[in-house]
């Protein structure tokens, strides 16, 4: 059914098993019904690649009330302009692969809390979709990739707690986003993925409440130190902006005077050199007085020299 324009309508038999690659690309389909019988090993690629006509998806349900698709294939829907409505809700989705939504430029409606076995989601999974908001933090996701780069209407997105890795520019072009939240294991190798980011950033309240709470943001920093002594792009950028953002949380770093009882939110990163260096050196100095406090007093301190 390959570029048939004049298919607007098609009923899928119960018993069909696979999809084969781009079966109804370029169709003239307006709406599908996909059978429980199609589960994700029979699904090909580009399935409905460029069916500008199509608006409405449904994964039939099974008797258990849940459809059997666990996973959306590879452009499955890329370039389906109009796709506004998928029964995600009824189903227990795994994996979103490669470009399964990319240019789906109506399809603003996906909530990421309902689906607690997704752990991978492909590179522009959903780049230029009309998605506002992306709440990975109910998700098994662990690295993140470009899926939701080029997507201008995003407004906030929220890491998930077992992120593990984030790929360079995350955020390209995301040109409305107004905050992101961190997760709790969130490193300063990640946070040089930002590329001077200028956006709120939100805090998880655990760098507050943390007896170690310096040592842990040191850590951090030394993980873009690190970074930026190897060579990395926008490392030494990221540095200046990671202690500027953690310096600002209250003051200079006060932070074992605070006790938070909800995340903390800190605006855009401070481009200003003079005022990151300042923030820099009370950063070091709070740091070393931590560790100093730390230890057994000056006879452990002259060991340690």
């Amino acid at each position: 059914f390959y570029n048939c324009k004049a298919l607007k309508h098609i009923e899928l038999p119960q018993g069909l098993t696979k999809l084969g690659n781009a079966c109804f690309s370029g169709a003239g389909l307006e709406t599908v019904t996909i059978p429980t019988t199609v589960t994700s090993s029979g699904l090909g690629t580009n399935i409905f690649y460029n069916c500008d006509s199509l608006t409405t998806v449904v994964f039939a349900k099974a008797a258990n009330g849940k459809s059997p698709m666990t996973w959306i294939g590879q452009s499955m829907f890329n370039s389906c302009d109009v796709l506004e409505n998928i029964n995600f809700e009824d189903m227990d989705l795994q994996v979103i692969h490669n470009n399964a939504f990319t240019d789906c430029k109506k399809l603003k409606n996906v909530d990421f809390t309902k689906m607690p076995n997704l752990y991978y989601i492909g590179t522009m999974a959903f780049s230029r979709t009309a998605l506002t908001h992306a709440d990975l933090s109910k998700t098994v996701v662990s690295d993140i990739y470009n899926s939701f780069s080029n997507l201008a209407t995003l407004e906030t997105f929220v890491f998930p707690k077992n992120i593990k890795s984030v790929a360079t520019n995350v955020f390209l072009n995301d040109t409305a986003l107004k905050s992101v939240t961190l997760s709790e294991n969130f490193t300063g190798a990640m946070l040089v993925k930002f590329n001077g980011l200028a956006t709120d950033v939100i805090i998880p309240a655990r760098y507050l409440n943390t007896a170690d709470a310096i040592s842990v943001v040191f850590d951090m920093v030394r993980d873009v130190n690190t970074l930026m002594n190897d060579g990395a792009p926008h490392a030494h950028e990221a540095a200046q902006h990671f202690l500027d953002l953690f310096a600002r949380f209250s003051g200079v770093l006060g932070l074992f005077e605070q006790k938070a009882e909800k995340n903390f939110v800190v605006s855009s990163f401070i481009f200003d050199p003079v005022v990151s260096n300042k923030l820099s050196n009370d950063f070091y100095k709070l740091y070393d007085e931590a560790q100093y406090n730390k230890s057994d007093g000056d006879s452990t301190a002259k060991y340690q020299l």
